[in-house]
């Protein structure tokens, strides 16, 4: 009985590792959108370059931009090619880590 409750533990505790490595990469990836996204006034080559890094492919539309997260279609998230605002990138950051990133990790 006690072997079997130390693997438990020690299966929980990897699980937990696991996971914890998991998030740390996710939240990795969050702090490279901002400072990605720090500035954000339109799309250039820098940007479209640093987002292929993180597994970010942007595709042109009329009025929008789509950015897929490692290409899977299910994770899809317009990008207006002329933002608002001073708070589009920040926005931006934001909502393509709850909509494309997260998911994808949890």
């Amino acid at each position: 009985m006690k072997h079997d409750l130390f693997v438990l533990l020690k299966w929980k505790g990897d699980l937990w590792m696991a996971k914890k490595a998991v998030l740390d990469e996710a939240q990795h990836i969050r702090a490279m959108l901002k400072k990605i996204f720090k500035q954000y006034r339109r799309m250039n080559a820098s940007i479209r370059r640093a987002l292929a890094e993180i597994g970010i492919t942007v595709v042109e539309g009329r009025k929008h931009y789509k950015l897929y997260y490692n290409n899977d279609d299910r994770y899809c998230f317009p990008l207006p090619k002329t933002p608002s605002g001073s708070r589009t990138g920040a926005n931006a950051v934001s909502r393509i880590y709850n909509s494309l990133i997260l998911p994808q990790f949890v």
